[in-house]
């Protein structure tokens, strides 16, 4: 019966690794055998050293000369040359193997050498991909500073175009949007220059400019863009009203201290010469009151009828500016032009609580106007009959 050598072949490894297969098979068919199959490196080192215990080198080699080695790589050639040079004693193969160790480290040489270059050209690419990113973001930024540039241009014609526009026209309040549009984007030269080209000169129907009203309204940004631009900061109205008079009685008051810190004048008179402390009291602004007497302002300024901020504040049922007026000194029987004195006012126009304080602190209820009004004689005639009757009850 013949021997499966198909098999055999496919199964070589198992007889080298049991060392069995010179045993087993005879020299006929080992030749045979090696024929048909692929050893490894390993498993032809091992061939060769367990047929060089039971043959000759010659014989050994006539027996194996067959065999087909698989080698992927250097190192397999290498072991099997070695293999070779150990059990057949070909000294040829010294050299060769010296050959083939000096092209390895060549090869090994180039190698490095080539991946050292290609890390160094890894190296410049990135550096390269980051200036190009860079150069790319810069021509992004210049592109949109480009296109801001051009915003800016374009939306600098429009502005000029309507400030042409607005040259020609009476409407104020189209007038003031304006100005304050502007002032919110922080325009000040374009503030300047709708100044310059006479937008300034428009007016309210009270006479006055964008200033006053920026004062009237308590925008304090236009108020503070104005002025840096140059406009008049004591300029009046047809009333005779300065931006800080207008402030002090709509009770604005940070455009109030604003205006103090700049030197605004604080004892300006309006066409009926009150002042900023005079309108603040008409109107019972008290923290404006006190700030103004904080700076100096005067606390007995009269109006063209003599009117002082305390006869004002009884006037106008101001109770809590009537009492800051007294404990700051001011004469509570103080007479104006026609002689009537805070208490009469308060009881001519029905301010109980003012009129019951002023009592409290010894005003003179028996003072008499020069055609001989009395607190009393006022609120009868105004029928105020709660001040009357207190009034004759004490």
């Amino acid at each position: 019966m013949l021997p499966n050598f198909e098999y055999i072949a496919s199964h070589i490894h198992e007889y080298i690794e049991q060392e069995n297969l010179f045993n087993i098979f005879d020299e006929t068919d080992i030749k045979t055998i090696l024929k048909s199959t692929k050893l490894t490196p390993k498993n032809y080192n091992s061939l060769l050293q367990q047929g060089n215990d039971k043959f000759s080198v010659s014989k050994l080699y006539k027996l194996t000369q067959d065999a087909s080695v698989c080698m992927n790589d250097y190192q397999d050639i290498v072991s099997v040359l070695n293999s070779m040079k150990s059990y057949f004693k070909i000294r040829l193969l010294d050299n060769i193997l010296d050959t083939l160790e000096q092209i390895n480290k060549h090869n090994n040489e180039l190698l490095n050498s080539v991946l050292e270059q290609n890390e160094s050209n890894l190296q410049k690419i990135s550096k390269l991909e980051h200036e190009i990113e860079h150069l790319q973001n810069e021509v992004k930024r210049k592109d949109a500073e480009i296109s801001r540039l051009n915003e800016h241009k374009e939306h600098k014609r429009e502005i000029l175009s309507k400030i042409s526009s607005l040259k020609t026209t009476n409407d104020f309040e189209s007038i003031y949007k304006f100005y304050n549009d502007l002032c919110k984007e922080g325009n000040q030269k374009m503030i300047k220059k709708a100044c310059d080209e006479g937008l300034l000169e428009k007016k309210t129907k009270e006479g006055g400019n964008v200033l006053h009203q920026a004062s009237y309204r308590g925008d304090l940004l236009l108020v503070k863009s104005l002025i840096e631009c140059g406009v008049d900061k004591n300029a009046k109205n047809d009333f005779g009203n300065s931006p800080l008079i207008i402030a002090s009685w709509r009770g604005h008051f940070e455009i109030v201290k604003y205006l103090i810190s700049i030197g605004c004048d604080k004892e300006a008179k309006n066409n009926k010469s009150s002042t900023a402390m005079i309108r603040a009291a008409i109107f019972g602004r008290l923290d404006v009151i006190q700030y103004l007497v904080s700076v100096g302002a005067d606390k007995e300024a009269k109006t063209n009828s003599s009117c002082t901020p305390l006869m004002k504040a009884a006037s106008n049922g101001h109770l809590e500016v009537v009492k800051y007026l007294i404990s700051i000194g001011c004469d509570k029987d103080a007479k104006e032009a026609s002689d009537w004195t805070p208490l009469i006012f308060a009881a001519e126009n029905g301010h109980l609580e003012v009129v019951k304080y002023l009592i409290s602190i010894g005003a003179n209820k028996e003072a008499q106007t020069k055609r001989g009004q009395t607190a009393l004689t006022c609120a009868t005639n105004k029928g105020h009959n709660e001040i009357v009757n207190y009034l004759n009850s004490i």
